[in-house]
């Protein structure tokens, strides 16, 4: 699909992630994580971008948190080290 999508792409969104199977075995959770530390492989999919010229949009998907003080903490957070690791992965 990337291949496919890559030679038209101006905007890509980046939002990592995990899939875990449930603890009864009957089903699975897909939830956010911070950029790098799910299942997207996001350097393959910059290297199969037609150019760096691209523009790279920093998605999250974060868990509840139990207010909206802790959220705001959680996703600054996530947002810093995202950045971090998008620059290292090469995006500027």
């Amino acid at each position: 699909m990337i291949e496919t999508l890559a030679p038209l792409t101006v905007n890509l969104h980046v939002k990592d992630f995990v899939i875990e199977r449930v603890h009864s075995k009957m089903g699975f959770t897909v939830r956010g994580v911070q950029a790098g530390c799910g299942m997207l492989d996001v350097p393959s999919v910059l290297k199969q971008m037609p150019s760096q010229d691209i523009s790279v949009i920093l998605e999250h998907w974060p868990p509840l948190e139990s207010s909206i003080d802790d959220a705001i903490a959680l996703e600054q957070e996530w947002a810093a080290r995202g950045v971090e690791y998008l620059h290292a992965c090469g995006c500027n």
